[in-house]
């Protein structure tokens, strides 16, 4: 039996290793594990295997598994090779580099063809549930998770203090934390009981499954996340639309798919004047948590209807700002005109947006807002997202 201590949710209790659990799994009338019995000897052997892959530890953390909220990825190799390829799915930059020269050439014991594993497992109602495995190679496991990685670059997240700029390389469970909106300074009081661990940990397992075998990421989590940034993550006093991880996300989402994104011109001005409307109001009044922020879901769906009030609304923060800041002032009524002029050629603003527009309202939401602070000289640096899949808690 697997201790249970060393999954998610255990108790202390050991549990069964669960082989079915569906009618379709039953054989001459067994149910359960005794539709697929196995020796003892077999048994012992198996267990005894995942026992070590679930607690060999390099140093402060796991070899050979990685916690994905309620769920656990395990990967291992039949040679002997000291060498964890959970380095390889983490988003820094070594580990891109290391995908990029081709690892396995400066590998004792590993080749091109070298087979690679990954069982992803977890409790369910005090038994080890096996969600799913994938065996593939070397080679292939490394060209899938360079275009994994790869895909989230494009988006690139600036503050206005140029030496923090940065591209967004995102791990797997801050991606799932993103979807749900579980991330973000409330992460430690979010992370207690199934409210957390249950819905982040099954997307966490759908992007991780993804992420190694090259599958197309499903339309509901693209929606899940769309329905997420349209209620918006309060930051403080403030609530934010399209964190850089979202942003990230919609990047992912449209790769795995083979799709492009910001290709509705309408739906992606719509997002930017969006953002310029929300700054405006910034500029004028400060840090608010009311106005502009708050009809972001709105806007996002329904553009024809909701636009005409925020523009109205506009006027008076224009006004604030050419009083307090002229030149400020002076560069946002430029910045709107080139926009609106660019939508009106167009069509105007358009009555309903579908997901697809919504994913590009979003992503043109955040790139505008990120356009605020670009300077042609940044340097800018890879994310280190040390909270990203290689967490142990």
């Amino acid at each position: 039996v697997v201790p249970s201590t060393a999954l998610p949710g255990g108790s202390g209790n050991p549990p069964s290793l669960v082989s079915v659990n569906i009618e379709a799994g039953e054989r001459y009338g067994r149910e359960q594990a005794a539709g697929s019995g196995i020796t003892a000897a077999t048994a012992s052997l198996a267990t005894r295997a995942f026992n070590w892959l679930l607690n060999q530890r390099e140093g402060d953390r796991h070899s050979h598994r990685v916690n994905l909220a309620d769920t656990i990825a395990v990967v291992w190799t039949p040679d002997d090779v000291e060498f964890s390829f959970l380095d390889l799915v983490n988003p820094r930059r070594e580990a891109v580099d290391l995908l990029r020269s081709g690892f396995w050439l400066s590998r004792s014991g590993l080749t091109p063809l070298s087979p690679v594993h990954t069982a992803l497992v977890a409790l369910n109602l005090g038994r080890v549930q096996v969600l799913a495995d994938h065996t593939t190679t070397v080679e292939e496991f490394a060209r899938r998770l360079l275009a994994w990685h790869d895909s989230m670059e494009p988006v690139r997240f600036v503050y206005d203090d140029p030496q923090r700029n940065r591209f967004v390389r995102t791990g797997i469970r801050s991606l799932a934390e993103a979807v749900h909106g579980a991330g973000g300074p409330d992460r430690k009081a979010s992370k207690s009981g199934d409210s957390y661990y249950k819905p982040v940990g099954r997307t966490a397992t759908v992007l991780y499954r993804a992420a190694i075998t090259g599958q197309p990421l499903p339309v509901a989590i693209r929606n899940q996340a769309l329905d997420r940034i349209g209620v918006g993550q309060l930051r403080g006093d403030r609530r934010t639309h399209v964190t850089p991880e979202q942003a990230a996300f919609l990047h992912l989402y449209a790769q795995t798919r083979k799709e492009s994104v910001m290709v509705d011109l309408a739906a992606t001005l719509c997002g930017r004047i969006f953002a310029e409307l929300e700054l405006t109001q910034r500029d004028a009044l400060g840090e608010v948590n009311a106005g502009v922020a708050r009809s972001y879901g709105a806007a996002s769906t329904t553009p024809h209807l909701v636009f005409g009030r925020l523009l109205q609304s506009r006027a008076a923060h224009i006004k604030k700002l050419s009083r307090d800041h002229p030149a400020w002032a002076i560069g946002a009524e430029r910045r709107l005109q080139a926009l609106m002029s660019e939508l009106h050629d167009i069509g105007g603003f358009p009555a309903r947006l579908d997901p697809a527009g919504r994913a590009d309202f979003a992503l043109g939401y955040f790139d505008q807002k990120q356009r605020r602070f670009t300077k042609p000289t940044t340097a800018n640096a890879i994310v280190n997202d040390t909270e990203g899949i290689l967490t142990d808690d």
